[in-house]
């Protein structure tokens, strides 16, 4: 390795952790958004639980229940795996101010 090349991976190591650095100091960084998924079955039972993910991801949620024929939702303690033929509704609520 030349010593321009060294000199180019450093400079880019040190532009990384500029990087890393300011996202560390922004206050929406490191936040993680919660959201309440409350799920309706076609036999009018309800149940909820809290999600790491903003309302957005219903989208993403409908593309993967056509795809696989299941609504799969998780958090850091549990996961719930559905068959979306049973779902008559699927609501996102965002739960925390911060995050993206």
């Amino acid at each position: 390795m030349t010593p321009e090349e060294a000199q180019k991976i450093t400079d880019a190591l040190m532009q990384n952790r500029l990087q890393v650095s300011q996202l560390q100091g922004h206050p929406r960084a490191m936040t993680k958004v919660y959201s309440l998924a409350e799920v309706q079955l076609t036999n009018g039972e309800v149940f909820g639980m809290m999600i790491t993910a903003g309302p957005t991801l219903g989208q993403h949620l409908t593309k993967e229940m056509g795809s696989t024929g299941y609504l799969y939702l998780y958090n850091d303690d549990e996961s719930l795996i559905v068959k979306a033929d049973r779902i008559a509704a699927v609501k996102l609520t965002k739960m925390t101010s911060g995050g993206a």
